[in-house]
């Protein structure tokens, strides 16, 4: 596993947690709901990156 591995994820969560309206539509009808999923899907990626991260730092060399 490479820092670019780590990285992607980071970046796609910070962005679906920061800015979540950037890919909804206002007018849809389901845009709370849209943008939770976003947001729920954006903690997830920080999660992996973390992962990634410890796994990165304190796995086999």
């Amino acid at each position: 596993m490479s820092y670019i591995d780590i990285f992607i994820p980071l970046a796609a969560g910070i962005i679906f947690l920061a800015f979540p309206d950037i890919l909804i539509q206002k007018q849809d009808a389901s845009y709370h709901k849209k943008k939770s999923l976003f947001k729920k899907g954006g903690l997830i990626l920080l999660g992996v990156s973390i992962i990634y991260t410890i796994v990165v730092f304190f796995g086999p060399k």
